[in-house]
């Protein structure tokens, strides 16, 4: 970890790698991790169709595509914060790097300008790299957040220092130590706008969603004020760190904006928009925090907070989620009814309203439902006797599957490996119906998901990503591949087959 990402991320006690974010038009987050060769998975995911692609007016004939799964990288450390993927099964991929990495087969290397950069990229349904693009400058530039519009448009958040160098000549530059940035690209890659908003301290921009209207809500974190063009009023924290949500219109005008937080280190960390225009946000605080009047206090070190917003975003409910240890929400989703998700990790025990679970382990992770007329639903604990963290949750059909990733002991472990990812499929009523499992030697994460191709059939498919080191054997469906990693940290993306 660099000075920057120490100063910026080292306040909180849970692993700090997501964005998840969010990656949302069909689907959520998938990551992605890096190596340097594709490898193929032989079984058929998909039926033969024909398929126009958003915002292209392009009709792809595609032949039932396999499963697969994808690598790149380079000598140095790649990491894949967030997916999307669309209707069609194209998928984008964001992350960072350092020095030189290879994004995929048929396109040129991109190199670092500075201590790290934002990359972006997009895959074809076959898992083919159809293009990639770095941001950045001198500094520390990390991308956290990307979702596909309604249109096919991409957009992603993120901070940078210092400089943010992006197409066409456009340079984004920090008002403080980091800035919080805003891009909007089309299908193939061309930039249609940027924004930045921060102030004197570090600033990031955690996740986003795009809305019914195709507007955009963002929301992350901020140190003292925040400064915001356009006719939001600026943003003053209460105390060390507060959340921000801000909306902007699809031409990334910012038109409104708000803050929560209290005394303490408060972050929003993942936003959600539903079918009606509604907005769900989540967030992590110490000690006590409020927005807009709707305050919980902590019960432990950090509890979560999320909270309704109508489409004129007022609080309509809000609720609290923890217990005596350090509790996150690191991911969001609402489904057709407007029941909404969430996926993170707890420690010890954890209540939501009258629910309470109990841990297994160091950390558990977590999912959890409520209902937008009955409220809290079920909370499921996800863990066993090591430290067990949740990432990424989205809806698949009458199914809900949530990512993330265990660390073990290799002497308790079971297996070689000290991390180990994981996806895992959930009936209506949290309990589990199939799982999917990465094994590292020493170190997989799955850090994301992301639903993607037709949802009618079955509910589609997930693409599932993180970062591994050294080598790992990723099993689904009754398939094994091992994937092995040429750098200090690598980055795969997998479509999976789904019984």
């Amino acid at each position: 970890m660099t000075q920057v990402e120490s100063q910026i991320f080292s306040r909180m006690s849970v692993p700090r790698f997501r964005r998840c974010r969010a990656f949302r038009v069909i689907g959520r987050t998938a990551l992605l991790i890096l190596l340097t060769a594709p490898v193929s998975v032989d079984r058929l995911v998909a039926a033969e169709e024909v398929s126009e692609v958003p915002g292209t007016g392009e009709t792809v004939s595609h032949e039932a595509p396999s499963a697969w799964v994808r690598a790149i990288g380079g000598s140095n450390r790649e990491w894949a914060v967030d997916v999307a993927a669309d209707a069609v099964g194209r998928s984008v991929v964001l992350g960072h790097f350092h020095g030189i990495t290879h994004p995929g087969d048929g396109l040129p290397d991109l190199e670092s300008a500075g201590d790290s950069d934002v990359f972006v990229s997009r895959w074809s349904e076959a898992g083919d790299a159809l293009w990639a693009h770095r941001f950045g400058g001198l500094g520390q530039d990390e991308g956290k957040a990307v979702v596909i519009g309604p249109t096919g448009n991409i957009y992603v958040t993120g901070f940078f220092s210092r400089t943010l160098e992006l197409a066409n000549g456009l340079t984004l530059t920090s008002r403080g130590s980091a800035d919080v940035f805003v891009l909007a690209l089309d299908p193939a890659g061309g930039l249609l706008w940027a924004e930045s908003f921060g102030g004197p301290a570090g600033d990031v921009g955690y996740g986003l969603d795009v809305a019914a209207d195709g507007g955009l809500y963002v929301t992350g974190y901020f140190q003292k004020t925040m400064e915001l063009p356009g006719p939001a009023p600026d943003l003053t924290s209460l105390g060390a760190t507060d959340g921000f949500l801000v909306r902007l219109s699809a031409g990334g005008e910012v038109t409104d904006a708000w803050s929560f937080g209290g005394p303490g280190s408060d972050e929003g960390h993942a936003v959600a928009t539903g079918a009606d225009g509604e907005a769900v946000i989540c967030a992590s605080f110490q000690q006590k925090i409020a927005f807009q009047g709707h305050g919980f206090e902590s019960a432990g070190g950090n509890d979560v907070a999320i909270w309704r917003l109508s489409t004129d975003g007022k609080v309509q409910q809000g609720y609290t989620f923890g217990g005596p240890g350090a509790d996150t929400c690191e991911d969001l989703a609402i489904d057709a009814q407007g029941t909404l998700y969430a996926a993170g990790s707890f420690f010890g025990h954890a209540e939501l309203g009258a629910l309470s679970t109990p841990g297994a382990g160091g950390s558990d992770a977590y999912a959890l439902a409520i209902d937008r007329q009955k409220g809290p639903q079920w909370v499921r604990a996800l863990g066993g006797a090591g430290s067990d963290f949740g990432f990424g949750i989205e809806p698949v059909g009458a199914r809900l599957a949530v990512t993330g990733f265990s660390q073990l002991p290799r002497e308790a472990a079971g297996f070689s490996g000290q991390a180990n990812g994981f996806v895992v499929e959930l009936d209506g009523q949290g309990e589990i119906v199939d799982r999917h499992t990465f094994e590292g030697e020493p170190a997989i994460q799955a850090l994301g998901l992301a639903l993607g191709g037709d949802p009618t059939s079955g509910g589609g498919d997930l693409f599932v990503a993180g970062m591994f080191r050294g080598a790992a054997d990723l099993e689904s469906a009754g398939q094994t591949r091992r994937l092995e990693g040429v750098g200090k940290f690598d980055v795969f993306l997998a479509r999976l087959s789904r019984r």
